[in-house]
């Protein structure tokens, strides 16, 4: 076996809509090779579905180059087709994770939106090495959810510091977007066998006085240094001490000293 490839069908976008009454209830289908895989349909979700879901292919010799991306309108007994695309695996192989948006096309030609999705590969070789506790890790903040509101006369602003022993990052500010903001802010830290774990703060940005503070989170490194990926909910807690919400991120790390697998050519072309 070459290793095995951990799909993620995140949403869709601008997708075209043929509801009637209602908003459609789109599904998302992933070709890889001769497998198939299929999400649930996104109830009502119209152009713009959330999907969030998770599927693991496992990979022979001779892995496919790229994976078909298909999304289908559910009814009450058949599906119709929204729109297709296809994208190129070879940055997954080359570099363990690759995120892409997928340009769709209807069956009669049309350009019909586009579905955001990520790859995680993990090749047998890189499995049996012993991996160092130093070296890069790759964080997205995609979002939070559930928070406590602390805007008085309307939706709170949120932004969020994350902290290491030795760097400091912090995401855009998310205006009106109350207790469920999104930020999608991707930034790079350095490991070191000192660095344990990160610490998150929410804050409420304001423009005349201090900023809030929403909540805090602690997200330990160990599981992300021993596998090389994770995604997590971290909880938050408020200055109360009372647990309210989560921070939903994606963690990739590469090692110093884990040697770069190899593939084969065809993979990478």
């Amino acid at each position: 076996m070459l290793g095995s490839l951990l799909i993620g069908v995140e949403e869709g976008h601008d997708l075209e809509d043929k509801g009637f009454v209602t908003k459609q209830n789109p599904l998302c289908q992933i070709n890889i090779g001769k497998n198939t895989y299929k999400t649930d349909a996104a109830r009502h979700g119209g152009s713009n579905p959330l999907w969030e879901e998770r599927f693991v292919a496992y990979l022979d010799d001779a892995a496919p180059s790229e994976a078909e991306v298909i999304v289908w309108r559910e009814h009450l007994t058949t599906e119709d087709e929204v729109g297709r695309g296809t994208v190129s695996l070879a940055d997954a192989y080359a570099h363990s994770y690759q995120e892409a948006k997928v340009p769709l096309v209807t069956p009669a030609g049309k350009h019909t939106g586009e579905v955001e999705i990520f790859f995680v590969f993990a090749s047998k070789q890189e499995k049996e090495v012993p991996k160092s506790t130093e070296g890069q890790l790759s964080l997205k903040v995609i979002r939070a959810m559930d928070l406590q509101e602390t805007g008085v006369l309307k939706y709170q602003d949120p932004f969020v510091v994350i902290e290491s022993s030795k760097q400091r990052f912090e995401t855009e500010v998310a205006r009106g977007a109350g207790s469920d903001p999104e930020w999608k802010a991707a930034f790079e830290f350095q490991v070191a066998s000192d660095v344990q774990d990160l610490q998150f703060t929410v804050y409420n940005k304001n423009a005349l006085t201090d900023n809030t503070v929403i909540g805090t989170a602690a997200y330990p490194l160990a599981q992300a240094i021993s596998t090389g990926f994770e995604e997590s909910k971290v909880p938050v807690v408020t200055p109360d001490g009372a647990f309210k919400g989560s921070l939903h991120i994606r963690a990739v790390f590469h090692s110093t000293e884990t040697p770069n697998p190899t593939y084969p050519k065809s993979l990478l072309e």
